[in-house]
């Protein structure tokens, strides 16, 4: 299943746009201020209304120099999706579990990959990547249930269930890493390395209630943790394409019908190189 065309009508930059897509992959370029990433941004709208939220707000998006309703329409192949939409159920032969092969990446996500908090992953997994992941959605829920159900009496069993967890994020990371590092190598042709060193959080008696903390994953590359003062921009966003393309790659469900990855100013702080 592919997008066939995209139909824009007084959305952000567009009083209205209407293009085609005839090919695997389509490049959308132009100077700054053209439109580009209107475009994204409509994709990421009727994306998130059909398959996450019907609640969200993409009036947010309507031209302001225009006193029409804002309009999109997507059509992939015989179904098509539209905003606005008397409901937002999906066409026949298209399943809710589809989203876990939708992605959306601009610039502001792939810096969150390395600017988290202190150099905390696991932060960024919470507040930007386990949405898009299941595997990361289905591990930062079985933590947050341990700690739910938490009490004086079951400090034993629950932390005997915590360790199951942290050894399977382990052996994630593990994946994580050797992917990320084989893109970075045979991909994009560098030379670095990049680890998780991963520490599991411990019991935390100060607190009224008995919790876990998080368990702290640090990024390194080359073994390095202080990565903005070791290594230029260009560096640091390769290491976020490689390590969101491996998460994609993780991910990947042969079956299912929908594929898309959407991009935004992702090469931006990259050479020519």
């Amino acid at each position: 299943m592919k997008i066939k065309s995209v139909k824009l009508k007084n959305f952000k930059f567009h009083k209205k746009l209407n293009f085609e897509i005839n090919k695997h992959n389509c490049l959308i370029y132009g100077e700054n201020g053209s439109g580009k990433s209107s475009i994204y941004w409509a994709l990421y709208s009727i994306f998130k209304i059909y398959f996450r939220n019907n609640e969200f707000n993409c009036e947010k998006f309507s031209n302001n120099n225009s006193n029409e309703n804002l309009n999109i329409e997507i059509s992939l192949n015989s179904n098509t999706l539209s905003i606005p939409a008397t409901n937002y159920d999906l066409p026949e032969g298209i399943d809710l579990k589809n989203f876990k092969t939708i992605y959306f990446a601009n610039q502001d996500l792939l810096n969150e990959i390395i600017d988290g908090n202190n150099n905390d992953f696991y932060n960024t997994v919470l507040l930007h990547l386990k949405k898009y992941f299941s595997t990361l959605e289905s591990i930062t829920y079985k933590y947050e249930q341990v700690n739910t159900s938490l009490t004086s009496s079951s400090v034993t069993e629950k932390s005997e269930e915590k360790n199951k967890i942290d050894n399977d994020f382990r052996c994630f990371l593990v994946r994580l890493e050797w992917m990320a590092n084989d893109i970075l190598s045979n991909s994009l042709q560098e030379n670095f390395l990049i680890i998780f060193e991963f520490q599991i959080g411990e019991l935390n008696t100060t607190q009224s209630d008995l919790q876990f903390d998080s368990p702290n994953i640090t990024l390194k590359i080359d073994n390095e943790t202080n990565l903005k003062l070791q290594f230029n921009e260009a560096k640091l966003k390769l290491t976020s394409i490689a390590i969101f393309f491996a998460l994609i790659k993780l991910e990947e469900e042969k079956t299912n019908p929908i594929k898309l990855l959407v991009l935004d100013d992702f090469l931006t702080s990259l050479d020519m190189g």
